[in-house]
């Protein structure tokens, strides 16, 4: 249940740290291309972060489940 009502939360952190991760990188090719060419023959960028969804589907909550299920089942098995 834990991981269900978490995975929202954790998709959107990693999207979040990916799309300023793609961000520097295109900054640092930039700046690179600036030293090569020289500043008159630079193209300009133009970065566009596209919105991030994030879904918790079936599937998800059915392997959650089951894994839960399982934890349950071999600590009473162990405790048995």
């Amino acid at each position: 249940m834990l991981a269900t009502v978490c995975a929202p939360a954790l998709s959107e952190s990693v999207a979040d740290y990916l799309v300023g991760y793609q961000v520097q990188q295109q900054e640092e090719q930039r700046k690179a291309e600036e030293g090569m060419t020289g500043a008159a023959g630079v193209a300009e960028y133009e970065t566009e972060v596209m919105g991030v969804k994030t879904e918790v589907t079936g599937k998800v909550i059915l392997l959650s489940a089951c894994s839960i299920l399982s934890v349950i089942f071999v600590v009473l098995q162990i405790t048995a």
